[in-house]
């Protein structure tokens, strides 16, 4: 069994504010090894489940947030840093090999929810991201990538809300909530020990059961619409290659190949994120 790891950061136990996730800011070490620790915890439970090779994608920004020494020291296990520069985002190297399923630590929730402080969709650009009219998240997107390779998603961990809107979008996927929202900015969280050994054990159970039929299944075709913050980059984004802007903030594509989707995104919106050529 080949598994895929999509490891974000936002969705570690007990993240707060976007400053937790910034190198240089106080909390970034912390949660650095925290993503360790979750992953690693993902990793030992997938082994115990019979995998043969686990490809860990740190797909956070830039791809170099966990510490490669954090993660266990066993040749099935392969860590894949840095800015593949592929549409397939935050699944980049999914298209390179078979793999047998794909899981998820860390995840957050998309732009539109409220339930953590750190809610967006690959960038604080886009304020409306929908897929035939329905919210997307970077986990749906990414949901959708993993059904495009024929690969079943089993397990997500992360914020309550990620956890929530990936049973919806999934039914019988296995999750473990990090944290959640209290209140306006607060977010209430159990031990991280405790999160920690859940990821190892629902992994394991997760991957021991039968999740042959978890495929999202992929439309016949695709009405992608896209509202900026600014008009700009709404704009911009029109002038490529069969999108429409539907007014000053909003641009639409419509194809019925889902790789025509996320060209786009690849194109035109990530680079919005900035530093994706950075190499310090």
């Amino acid at each position: 069994m080949k598994v895929f790891l999509s490891a974000d950061i936002e969705g570690c136990c007990g993240v707060a504010f976007i400053h937790d996730m910034m190198p240089g800011k106080s909390w970034f070490p912390y949660f650095q090894k925290q993503l360790g620790r979750e992953v690693s915890a993902a990793c030992e439970g997938a082994l115990a489940a019979g995998a043969e090779k686990i490809l860990v994608r740190d797909s956070h920004y830039l791809g170099c947030n966990i510490i490669p020494t954090d993660l266990p020291e066993d040749e099935r296990i392969f860590l894949s840093r840095g800015v593949p520069h592929d549409p397939y985002v935050m699944m980049g190297g999914i298209q390179d090999d078979k793999y047998d399923a794909a899981i998820f630590v860390a995840s957050h929730s998309g732009r539109h929810s409220r339930d953590t402080n750190v809610a967006h969709t690959f960038t604080d650009a886009l304020e409306v991201f929908t897929i035939n009219g329905v919210n997307m998240s970077e986990f749906t997107l990414s949901a959708l990538m993993a059904s495009y390779n024929n690969v079943p998603v089993v397990f997500l961990s992360g914020d309550k809300g990620a956890c929530d809107e990936a049973e919806d979008v999934m039914p019988g996927i296995t999750t473990v909530s990090t944290f959640e929202l209290q209140g306006g900015r607060a977010v209430v969280a159990q031990h991280p020990n405790i999160v920690v050994r859940k990821i190892r054990e629902k992994v394991q159970e997760a991957l021991e059961g039968d999740f042959s039929k978890l495929i999202v299944p992929l439309p016949e075709e695709f009405d992608m619409r896209m509202r900026f913050h600014a008009h700009a980059q709404a704009f911009n984004m029109s002038y490529y290659p069969g999108a429409e802007r539907l007014d000053n903030f909003t641009v639409r594509l419509c194809s019925k190949d889902f790789m025509d989707i996320l060209r786009f995104i690849h194109f035109a919106v990530i680079p919005l994120r900035g530093g994706e050529f950075d190499q310090d």
